[in-house]
């Protein structure tokens, strides 16, 4: 078997070399250089040697001559076969030493068996060509300066081989220190970005577990930095999020896909807050998912605010119903004012007396009422006058008494000479019963509210600075659960209400504090869990607004009509028939009409007898203003007396057409007489 020996420092050479003889049958022994390859030959010579030039140690022309030197070796076929030495003149100084043959890297299979089945069939082996000595190659000092000056050609070549890749390798190093300066400048701009963000800040692998989050979740929930696990984030949800946060997260990850959820995360205080939570898959150039990023943004305050405003369309909701239903109920209540108002006279017997009076007073308390809701659902402001709050305070008392169970006591220590106030009675009388109702809801089972008033001479603000004029305290006190410390100071924001879903729309503290101040006063609170609640009312005495206190009028007393014929033009039947009774029975002379359109056509054919004209504000077919301004174009002198079961303030008039006097519904007879009157005497 033909043995051959490979020498080579290239492990990808000396394995080509390998296979391709191995498969011709070829025994391969295989050394890293020169100083190797002697050594095994000296031991076991081969049948041929296969060697590179370039190699550390020894190199192959130094291998070459050592060979050609040997005599036991010197038999044995030496083929170069080299990717360095490739010149003309590397070629001719191997074959001067005595090489076989001198094959280029890389060659063809085919070409270098032939080359090599060439050498092996030779008869004799390649000797050195010297002239001095040819047996020996050591007394050759051409032959030697010839290889010496190779061997400094190709070391020069080498040395500026490595100046230039040591050149590529600094510029490269520079580079590589570039970039990863700018990868540290752009991971520290990140990192700064992040922890300025008011959001928080999470980064997760490609598996959905997160790994890292910003300085803001650590301040927002209060968790501890050395502590952050995979599905740490999920034990600082609100419980009844956790499964579908989970659940979406979950599904999110396995789609790979963007996630946006609303859910409620517990804060380091332990309340709960709304927050936004996004996440963003982050992709490869392939497109796989190779880590996930997302922010959590609080947004409770925005969902509050969404709240407020659905709340706030849904009272004015209320409030377009309140007004609907205000009218048509004025409307039921008007001929039960005007007929008690009839059927008073000085013939009743005393019981007969009490009753039209009972009847009156609680059509009058009734009408009070819409009055009162029309006015809290609107909007709509009252009439500033002088108000007596004993009777407010008491008119409150009877309300609760009456209406609250009787296991709640309700109390009140008033003096005599409590101060009168100017302001709107209806707004004063909301406000202490907003407040006793919040009592009373306060209170689970038995208890008591009491309700006291004083005069203050300096009353002290909220911020403890003296008000600076005489003011009536007014104190509504409990006995019930108390406000937890941290909504006292909240309690008057719209909306907030610590009672169960359904049981309070929030606006109740809000509304006293809206009305109080309207007044020029307001509102302290003292409260804690357990001892009951206090509210003291602060509302200033003498002028409101720079006007001076009013003094209450003498009751005006309706005098007799003179025959004038008036017309009465109302949608509503029965107020139709009883103002036209009222008013026959006290001198005047009467003509009716359903609607406008027919007591338009009646006051074209009788304009010259008529005097005044009483019609319904909001009927169907043409509103008063539009009526008083044909009225007035046919006849300018005739006055015009509006009623409506609406405010004032609600029924629409055209420019100029407003009517000279305007009744709210419901009146008393007296009430529609004095306007009458009044009209009739411009």
């Amino acid at each position: 078997m033909t043995r051959v020996l490979v020498v080579d420092d290239h492990d990808d050479n000396m394995y080509y070399l390998q296979a391709l003889f191995g498969a011709r049958g070829f025994d391969v022994v295989t050394a890293r250089h020169g100083a190797e390859a002697l050594t095994l030959a000296r031991n076991q010579p081969p049948d041929v040697i296969v060697s590179d030039l370039l190699m550390p140690v020894m190199d192959g022309y130094t291998l070459l001559r050592h060979w050609k030197a040997d005599a036991r070796l010197r038999h044995a076929p030496f083929i170069v076969y080299t990717a360095t030495y490739t010149e003309a003149e590397d070629e001719r100084l191997a074959l001067d030493l005595g090489a076989d043959a001198f094959i280029l890297k890389p060659a063809e299979p085919d070409e270098f068996l032939a080359r090599l089945d060439e050498v092996l069939t030779r008869s004799q082996p390649a000797r050195p060509r010297t002239e001095d000595d040819p047996d020996g190659v050591d007394s050759a000092p051409e032959l030697l300066k010839h290889y010496s000056e190779t061997l400094i050609r190709k070391l020069e070549e080498k040395t500026l081989q490595l100046e230039d890749a040591n050149a590529a390798l600094q510029a490269d190093i520079a580079e590589r220190e570039r970039v990863e300066a700018a990868l540290r400048a752009s991971e520290q701009e990140f990192r700064v970005l992040v922890e300025s963000l008011p959001q928080m800040v999470w980064i997760g692998d490609r598996h959905g577990n997160i790994v890292e989050f910003n300085e803001r979740w650590f301040e927002y929930t209060g968790a501890a930095r050395d502590e952050v696990e995979p599905d740490d984030w999920l034990r600082h949800l609100h419980p009844d999020d956790v499964a579908v946060a989970t659940d979406r997260w979950r599904e999110a990850v396995r789609a790979e896909v963007p996630l946006d959820l609303e859910c409620r995360l517990r804060r380091a205080d332990g309340t709960y807050r709304w927050m936004l939570g996004r996440a963003h898959p982050l992709l490869d150039e392939s497109g796989a998912v190779v880590k996930w990023l997302g922010t959590g943004t609080d947004i409770d305050d925005l969902k509050r605010a969404e709240a407020q405003m659905l709340r706030s369309q849904r009272m004015e909701s209320i409030g377009t119903l309140a007004g609907g239903i205000a009218h048509d109920l004025n409307n039921l209540l008007a001929p039960i004012l005007i007929g008690t108002g009839l059927l008073q006279s000085d013939d009743l017997d005393d019981d007969t007396r009490r009753i039209v009076e009972t009847m009156a007073s609680s059509a009058q308390r009734g009408a009070d009422l819409v009055r009162r809701v029309l006015s809290f659902a609107r909007g709509i402001e009252g009439v500033r006058a002088r108000v007596d709050l004993r009777s407010v305070i008491e008119e409150t008392r009877s309300i609760a008494v009456t209406t609250f169970p009787k296991s709640i006591e309700v109390t009140t220590a008033v003096p005599t000479d409590l101060w009168e106030i100017v302001g709107d009675r209806t707004q004063l009388e909301q406000v202490l019963l907003n407040l006793c109702v919040n009592a009373r809801d306060a209170i689970s089972d038995r208890g008591r509210i009491t309700i006291e008033a004083e005069n203050v001479e300096v009353a002290h603000r909220p911020d403890r600075s003296e008000s600076g004029r005489p003011h009536v305290a007014i104190r509504v006190t409990d006995d019930g659960r108390g406000i937890p410390p941290e909504l006292v100071d909240r309690v008057f924001e719209p909306f907030l209400t610590t009672k169960e879903v359904g049981q309070g729309s929030g606006l109740g503290l809000s509304t006293v504090a809206a009305i109080v101040t309207s007044h020029g006063g307001w509102v302290d609170v003292e409260s804690s869990l357990g001892d009951g609640s206090r509210f003291d009312v602060y509302v200033p005495v003498g002028d409101v607004d720079g006007a001076a206190l009013p003094t209450p009028s003498a009751t005006a007393r309706p005098e007799r009509g003179d025959g004038q014929l008036i017309l009465v033009i109302d949608d509503e039947e029965p107020i139709r028939t009883m103002i036209g009774q009222v008013l026959e029975m006290h001198g005047y002379r009467v003509l009716t009409a359903g609607d406008g359109v027919a007591g338009l056509a009646l006051f074209g054919e009788r304009h010259h007898e008529i005097a005044l004209v009483v019609t319904d504000a909001t009927m169907p077919t043409m509103r008063s203003s539009t009526l008083a301004a044909r009225v007035r174009e046919i006849e300018p002198a005739v006055p015009v007396v509006a009623m409506s079961g609406l405010a004032p303030e609600l029924t629409e008039t055209e420019p100029g057409a407003a009517p000279q006097r305007f009744l709210a519904k419901p009146f008393r007879a007296d009430d529609l007489l004095v306007a009458v009157q009044a009209a009739l005497a411009r």
